[in-house]
């Protein structure tokens, strides 16, 4: 394992685990007779260091710098190189054949010469801006705000490698040696931030360890990553680009004050001093949330914190204050306020992956998706618990995720039985108990038993017309999510 720098550039080994992914998935075999057919994952991505920098007057005081970044400092970048034409489609360079690019919107190369891709080995350092015309180098492995840390990286490269042991080489949900033909197979999908890229570069490098074939052979199989543009992400709530959600988060925001903000006061005294004199509030300066970042941050590298933030007490009345002002649209008292809210700020996403298993659950053997991740942050894993109804109250930790595995019935010759009775509605959900660490609550979808799971994936975040109409259920009571058609509407206050 390599050696990362402690606070204070101080070298040492990287400190022990805390609140990420646990030993193990936790997965636990299903009832005889189920075969698994497709699993889907959400996840947060690894510890990083925090958003902002916080507590810099504590005492402790929190690091100004943090040396935990040492892996992404030298790489490999894909460049453009301007070569001469060898006349066969390739082009040598150092020794190596590389394929040559055609584009017709480049233009400018003389005759005789085309553009090869290449990799160039590059070198990226933190810069300190100061007053003058120079500024301060940072030390090697110095962190960027909310980059991830090379703990975060090796947290998501265990994930993948546990996802491996259980899916390849347990179960033989994916084979264990992957080709270009197998890619359908699976799906991986992050937000454009770098640490969600690069937590999924990790997991997807765990999970394919060993599974590709000779990387130049025409059938090499290389992991393919999506990423959306900004508007049409769905992995977190957007109020930016809906003002009816924007809305409804503000008065949530107001309300989780005026009800914690009280609370909070019996932390003055001792949140204060450390804090710049400022009290610890929900729309405080900074922002009661921010605080809790930055704790939970340094907890997940073995950074010391003022006492104050050692008292669980404390810590979980912050989190809980913090967990309303986000995310308590997701359970408000009035149920066309909560089916609205939930449509809104993560139906979109919801009804994507129930359409991916309803697919699935439609063809099994016609439809190729077996491993499906979704990488995202920690509005994405409390949006999606909150969803469907089993989000058990607590902040996710870094590297949490929630899967989802869809299974089918045969008989004892191994066909699928005929047109099988539909159970009874229930509410009654198959989650498992939290497992150590702070894994994220393990949850096996009942997709035929339970509508209310699938309520929020009706729409999408463009907003329905009312009045919304009700859920619609395919003979044996599964949603149907091919029935929904959102209109297009902007997603405007009348709503």
């Amino acid at each position: 394992m390599d050696a990362a720098a402690a606070p204070g550039g101080q070298t040492g080994h990287l400190p022990a685990k805390r609140g990420g992914t646990a030993g193990g998935l936790g997965w636990t075999p299903p009832p005889a007779g189920l075969e698994l057919l497709q699993a889907i994952y959400v996840v947060r991505h690894g510890e990083r260091a925090p958003v902002r920098m916080r507590l810099l007057n504590a005492d402790p005081p929190m690091p100004i710098r943090w040396n935990f970044c040492h892996t992404a400092r030298r790489f490999d970048s894909a460049v453009l190189r301007v070569l001469e034409d060898r006349g066969d489609g390739e082009a040598l360079v150092r020794g190596s054949l590389l394929p040559m690019v055609t584009s017709p919107r480049l233009h400018g190369l003389p005759p005789g010469y085309r553009l090869a891709t290449s990799h160039a080995h590059i070198e990226r350092a933190v810069e300190y801006a100061q007053e003058g015309p120079t500024s301060t180098p940072g030390d090697e492995g110095d962190c960027l705000l909310g980059e991830l840390t090379d703990q975060g990286r090796l947290s998501l490269l265990q994930l993948g490698m546990r996802m491996r042991e259980l899916y390849v080489d347990q179960l033989g949900l994916v084979p264990p040696v992957l080709r270009a033909s197998d890619a359908p197979m699976l799906y991986f999908r992050c937000t454009n931030v770098n640490r969600t890229l690069q937590s999924l570069e990790q997991l997807v490098t765990g999970f394919t360890e060993g599974s590709d074939v000779a990387p130049r052979a025409p059938d090499a199989f290389v992991p393919r990553i999506f990423v959306r543009n900004a508007p049409e992400e769905n992995m977190a709530p957007q109020p930016q680009s809906c003002p009816r959600l924007a809305t409804l988060m503000q008065r949530f925001e107001k309300e989780a004050a005026q009800l914690y903000n009280p609370q909070l006061r019996k932390l003055d005294e001792d949140v204060c001093p450390h804090n710049n004199g400022m009290p610890p509030r929900v729309d405080g300066r900074p922002r009661l949330s921010g605080l809790v970042d930055s704790v939970r941050a340094a907890q997940a590298h073995g950074i010391p914190l003022p006492e104050p933030f050692n008292d669980h007490g404390v810590l979980d009345l912050m989190e809980r204050a913090v967990v309303h002002e986000w995310f308590a649209g997701f359970r408000a008292q009035d149920p066309n306020e909560r089916r609205q809210y939930r449509r809104l700020a993560f139906g979109d996403m919801l009804s994507s992956i129930y359409r991916r298993i309803e697919a699935k659950a439609a063809a099994p053997d016609a439809d190729p998706l077996r491993l499906a991740v979704f990488l995202g942050h920690d509005a994405t894993l409390v949006s999606m618990l909150h969803s469907i109804d089993c989000f058990n109250g607590r902040w996710p930790a870094f590297g949490a995720a929630l899967s989802m595995e869809l299974f089918r019935e045969r008989s004892a010759g191994g066909t699928p039985p005929a047109a099988p009775k539909a159970p009874a509605p229930t509410k009654e959900r198959d989650v498992l108990p939290e497992v150590p660490s702070g894994f994220c609550a393990y949850a096996r979808v009942r997709c035929a038993t339970d509508q209310q799971m699938y309520a929020a994936a009706t729409a999408t975040r463009r907003c329905a017309s009312p009045p919304v109409p009700r859920l619609a259920t395919t003979s044996r009571g599964t949603p149907s999510s091919a029935r929904w058609r959102p209109s297009a509407a902007r997603c405007m206050t009348g709503c």
